[in-house]
């Protein structure tokens, strides 16, 4: 280092390691004239550190005042000059403002680094004058400020990055270079390559942070802005689904993460510090400490991505940069790299940024020193003692499997048409329809598709179009009246499916049609080419559905070590909900995935559930796309494939004759309708008394409904659809999820002309969609007052919850036939869920850094979550293989659970909304690594939702009001949240402590409503979890001292603050079963994989 006579004046500042940031700082307010400073470190009573190495490098440092006078870097220069090999000169705005190059101070190695309004042209012509050796390139740093040679510099060099596009514009006609750009509904097509949605938009300015994230139709459409923090937020989401054409643009295919991004930091080739945050795509919200940080963790790379940083300093020449990395199954891709970058609050990145930077600026100059990288410990997320710290039987949870059903829907309806019309037949072949032999169209372009079919044959005056639809344009009309009443076309609400009846993939159609429609059916030639075109609507979740999923998530957190002494967090913000878990989410301590069928229902129960859960504050879309998972193979695993369908028909069948037969039900029919232990459809069955009346009872009433609804609206009953373009009296009722009368009116017709067949008999399989019906009505619509609503939905229950169970099997036999046959694929996969967990710490680049992690007690603990949401035919299912496959038969049935246990099972009648089956797996740690008995299983079940009182306006549910305002800047961490929801309503409800020891609670209870709210006592409590005497290693329970429940994977502090006084019993069907036998269980169903 070296001042020049006439040239910047040099001023010591003289640092010690107590309050190295605040004593800089007030240095520098004291010092009243323009002058570069050099950093001194000195302790409190001694002289300045004396240098002792051989030579002494200088090193300069230059940018904003903002970033260079940062405490991050106050810290790791402190740092730097307490090695006493490298002197650290630091050039504030003032000195490279009022002063040329030539008169700046000597130095031999330079470090500066763009900030706003920082000039890197005086930086490079010091650096011509002066030839220091450069930790950054400048050159090099102006590719950083544009994304497009960013981008093309990466490609170009074989470093991964995600599938894009560039679409560059002249700046002041707007004009693409290129032709224009092609926008579609779900696609953009630019230069010949084409890009799905979702897709991010970015523009070419890397210092522009407005981003926008574009979704597909089918999960909502619209997109998410992302822009620079402004308080707690960093995005939102919109409606718009157009891109912007104001700039040149990086499009850019959507990495699914998880919701989680990552942050490499880099100093040098050799070193690399990586973060990970909650991804501001996922809700917008900014997670914040108790000193108003943004909330980091830091985590392990894989040695991949390793590499990746070291190629991504070499290529660009930037020893101490920051590296943006999505992370995807194995794979991960860099979508941006930033300059100087440092971590924020660890003292250990600290000393190891600092250690780097002295070697590599020392070690330029003095190789012959041999000055190098001491080896770095690495943390392999391995605890240290798997042995528990006392003694006793202690078990620690290690995984959480669950398969749910969606949540409150509103009544399905489908309409069935044959036709051989030419039109349709192009539409079948359009789309692929040959290969498979059938089509589902669900995507707005598809659906569009076909209602122009379905008006072009409206409007053609050719009898010959009439007579290829089988003489029935009254469905046209109903087809075009449904795929017109939303207004567009949203990928959730309708679907077509087209099939082929001359195919022999589809033969079980031919069976269905002749059995339910034999008078339809004689009239049809299945060996000539004719089309079954099935339009499905309805089915939706309901805005209660959404509302119960949601809480049902926030109740589900409570399974985990919610609170922060159990999560071993020292310095935590103490959340009444799941912000312990979102931690282990975002820092793969929590290892969750969300599966989901292709119904919309399903995937927005998902995303509700998933909303609640991990406490996100975003639009259902953003979460659709980050945390779901809907691709070909799960909706293969989680929707009920074609080979099956053969044995259901079979059952319907069956059950269709023996409820058909007008006669009073006896034990003999009894037992030729149910199995030995189904003691509630016996029940059921015995009151039915004769199901031939009950049918005709059900009729009855439908058509009485259906008059009161034409009385009392003032519609006139149709024989048939009619054109809905006809002006209507019918007058302007909004009914629940915006359902108008006329709609009602028209899906009652239909039931009431479709329910009894043209034998005179009654269509069994309809009864489950007549109870669909009453019962939504019943609850959602009981407004309208409806006088024989109330007897027809008691009498559909009592001969529904009958059919539905018995539809997947009527014996024992064919209950577990069709039960392997349906899940079959779900088994498989949960089967390789469990045995995971043997090599739980072998896949080290997903894991906290435990090291670096100084505020988590245990940072090894990682749980894995998989969630698998569909529909009631896999709860059935995987019921059927649980109560009859065998897992309970052994003499050891009355330890781990026994075949009694599922007489409260059989005791329950139908599942309902969020009925779920929930398996949990722990590891007992006194156990030798070896033996069976080191993981077990434990198995419980819930049959959903149990409503006893219609929902009214007064009684809506709503969401917990939470005061999320925490108290940043303090070590107070006090929240208060007053719940409010009735209790009828919310349908899923947690607590640890339940007298079977089971997971959901189910409320049952006829009181109007019930507060609760989070008292002082327990904020105190929630304050007192950061002292140290509540610093526990591990979240485990003894199971000596909690013999009830068994369920409880912590000791929770308290009880849920959303428990009713009267709940429904949840049960528990399996407890404590070795891993090995359950997955030997599960196997035994699966049939040999094929040899490759």
């Amino acid at each position: 280092m070296q001042a020049l006579p006439d040239g910047v004046e040099i001023v010591d500042i003289h640092l010690s390691e107590d309050r190295c940031y605040n004593t800089f700082m007030s240095k520098i307010r004291e010092i009243d004239k323009i002058a570069a400073y050099r950093l001194v470190s000195s302790r409190p009573g001694e002289e300045p550190t004396k240098i002792v190495a051989p030579q002494v490098i200088s090193l300069g440092i230059s940018s904003r005042n903002k970033k260079v006078f940062s405490k991050p870097m106050v810290e790791i220069l402190y740092r730097i000059c307490r090695f006493g090999c490298v002197d650290v000169i630091l050039f504030p705005d003032e000195v490279v403002r009022s002063y040329p190059v030539w008169k700046w101070p000597i130095v031999r190695a330079f470090l500066c680094f763009y900030a706003k309004g920082y000039k890197l042209g005086q930086a490079w012509d010091y650096v011509r004058l002066r030839r220091p050796f450069l930790l950054n390139d400048i050159s090099n740093q102006k590719l950083l400020l544009n994304r497009h040679d960013i981008y093309f510099s990466l490609t170009e060099n074989g470093i991964p990055v995600p599938n894009h596009i560039f679409v560059r514009r002249d700046p002041v006609t707007l004009k693409t270079y290129l032709d224009d750009v092609i926008e579609d509904e779900d696609s953009i097509t630019y230069g010949g390559k084409t890009l799905t949605k979702p897709f991010v938009e970015k523009p070419f300015d890397a210092e522009n942070h407005n981003l926008n994230i574009y979704f597909p139709v089918s999960v909502g459409g619209g997109c998410q802005k992302l822009f620079r923090k402004m308080g707690n937020r960093s995005s939102f989401y919109c409606k718009e689904s157009k891109i912007r054409r104001d700039s040149s643009y990086l499009y850019e295919q959507f990495i699914l993460t998880d919701g989680a991004d990552v942050k490499v930091y880099c100093v040098g080739p050799e070193f690399a510090y990586a973060e990970a945050r909650k991804s501001p795509a996922l809700d917008g919200k900014v997670e914040r400490d108790h000193n108003g940080k943004e909330m980091r963790y830091p985590v392990i790379l894989a040695p991949h991505e390793k590499y990746v940083a070291k190629r991504v300093v070499e290529l660009l020449q930037q020893n101490v940069c920051g590296i943006d990395m999505l992370r995807t199954g194995n794979q991960c891709y860099v979508c941006d790299v930033n300059g100087v970058s440092f971590v924020k609050k660890s003292v250990k990145y600290y000393d190891d940024c600092a250690y780097m930077i002295a070697v590599l600026v020392y070690g330029h100059f003095c190789e012959d020193l041999n000055t190098v990288l001491a080896p770095f410990k690495v943390c392999n997320g391995k605890p240290k003692n798997d042995k528990a710290s006392k003694k006793g039987s202690t078990l620690e949870l290690v995984s959480v499997i669950a398969i749910i059903r969606h949540g409150d829907r509103t009544p399905k309806q489908k309409m069935k048409m044959l036709t051989r019309n030419g039109e349709f037949f192009k539409l079948f072949d359009k789309y692929g329809g040959r290969s498979e032999g059938r089509i589902k169209l669900k995507k707005p372009s598809e659906l569009q598709d076909v209602l122009d079919v379905t008006n072009s044959l409206i409007s053609s005056s050719n009898r010959k179009c009439s007579q290829d639809a089988m003489d029935n344009p009254a469905k046209l009309f109903q087809m075009k009246y449904v795929l017109e009443m939303y207004g567009e076309f949203l990928g959730f609400n309708r679907k077509v499916q087209i099939k082929c009846l001359d195919d022999k993939r589809n033969k079980i159609l031919e069976f269905k049609f002749k059995a339910y429609h034999p008078f339809d059916s004689s009239r049809v030639d299945f060996t000539e080419g004719s089309l079954l075109l099935v339009l499905k609507w309805g089915g939706e979740l309901t805005e209660v559905g959404r509302l119960e999923s949601e809480e049902f998530g926030h109740n589900f957190a409570q399974l985990y070590p919610n609170n922060p002494l159990l999560l071993g967090e020292t310095k935590a913000i103490h959340s009444k909900f799941s912000s312990g878990l979102l931690r282990l989410h975002s820092t793969y301590r929590h290892n969750m995935k969300v599966f989901a069928s292709d119904e919309g229902r399903v995937q927005l129960t998902a995303a509700a559930f998933a909303r609640g859960m991990l406490s996100l504050e975003s639009q259902l879309a953003p979460i659709l796309v980050h945390l779901v998972k809907c691709d070909k193979q799960t909706t293969e695993m989680l929707d009920s494939s074609n080979q099956v369908e053969f044995k259901l028909h079979e059952v319907k069948k069956s059950l269709h004759d023996k409820l058909s037969v007008n006669r009073h039900i006896d034990e003999k029919m009894i037992s030729e309708i149910t199995s030995q232990n189904q003691t509630y459809l016996k029940s059921q069955l015995r009151e039915l008394v004769n199901p031939f009346e009950a049918c005709s009872r059900i009729h009855h009433l439908i058509y009485q409904l259906y008059g009161e609804i034409c009385e009392k609206f003032k519609i006139s009953p149709q024989g048939k659809y009619i054109d809905p373009s006809i002006t209507s009296s019918v007058p302007d009722i909004q009914l629940c999820h915006s359902e108008t009368v006329e709609l009602m009116e028209r899906r009652w017709g239909k039931l009431l002309k479709d329910f009894r067949m043209q034998n005179n008999n009654y269509d069994i399989s309809l009864i489950p969609d007549i109870y669909d019906c009453a019962r939504y009505d019943f609850y959602h619509n009981s407004k309208l007052n409806l006088k024989y609503l109330p007897e027809l939905y008691e009498c559909a229950k009592q001969i529904a919850q009958v059919v539905i169970a018995q539809e997947y099997g009527i014996t024992p036999e064919e209950k577990l036939l069709i039960g392997k046959d349906v899940c079959n694929r779900l088994v498989r996969k949960i089967s390789s869920d469990l045995t995971h967990n043997f090599n739980i710490y072998d896949d080290e680049g997903h894991v906290l850094d435990a090291e670096a992690e100084s505020n988590i007690a245990n940072p090894s603990r990682r749980v894995r979550t998989r969630l698998y949401f569909t529909s009631e035919s896999h709860i059935y299912g995987f019921m059927n293989i649980l109560r009859y496959g065998g897992l309970f038969d052994s003499n050891d049935g009355k330890e781990n659970g026994s075949n009694n246990i599922f007489d409260d099972y059989d005791s329950i009648g139908e599942l309902d909304f969020l009925s779920h089956i929930l398996i949990m797996q722990y590891e007992d740690l006194l156990v030798e690594k070896n033996s069976p008995e080191r993981f077990l299983v434990e198995i419980f079940f819930s049959p959903g939702n149990k409503r006893t009182k219609p929902i009214t306006k007064s009684r809506q549910l709503t969401r917990p009001s939470i005061d999320r305002n925490q108290q940043r800047k303090t070590n107070s961490t006090k929240k208060k949240a007053d719940a409010r929801l009735t209790q009828d309503d919310c349908s899923a409800t947690l607590s640890p402590y339940s007298e079977k020891s089971a997971f959901l609670e189910i409320n049952s209870s006829d009181q109007d409503r019930i507060v609760m709210t989070l008292s002082e006592n327990e904020n105190d409590q929630a304050d007192s979890c950061n002292s140290d005497q509540f610093n526990i290693t591990n979240f485990r329970f003894d199971v000596k001292r909690f013999r009830k429940p068994r369920i409880t994977p912590g000791k929770f502090s308290q009880k849920s603050s959303f428990v009713a006084d009267s709940i429904h019993d949840r049960i528990q069907i399996g407890k404590f079963i070795p891993r090995q036998r359950m997955v030997q269980f599960l196997e035994s169903f699966l049939p040999p994989e094929p040899r490759r």
